[in-house]
């Protein structure tokens, strides 16, 4: 567990300029206080609030743009 809490802490560390309120969301998720461009190292943590960063799209909203990307196109 701690090697996939490592992962995922530096993963949001490095997409953090690309994507700042999600990898933000996930460092307060494990609890960090700051982040610097050193890898982050996690011995004990308990997570907090844990919720998904993104919300599910819809099939159906998928199909309705590929339909209208189509129509775009021609």
């Amino acid at each position: 567990m701690a090697t996939c809490v490592y992962s995922i802490l530096n993963f949001a560390r490095l997409l953090h300029p690309f994507l700042p309120f999600s990898s933000q969301k996930v460092i307060e998720m494990v609890g960090v206080t700051s982040i610097s461009w050193r890898p982050i190292e996690v011995y004990e943590t308990t997570l907090q609030k844990v919720h998904p960063l993104f919300e599910r799209i819809d099939v159906s909203s998928i199909d309705i743009e590929i339909e209208r990307l189509n129509d775009q196109g021609n």
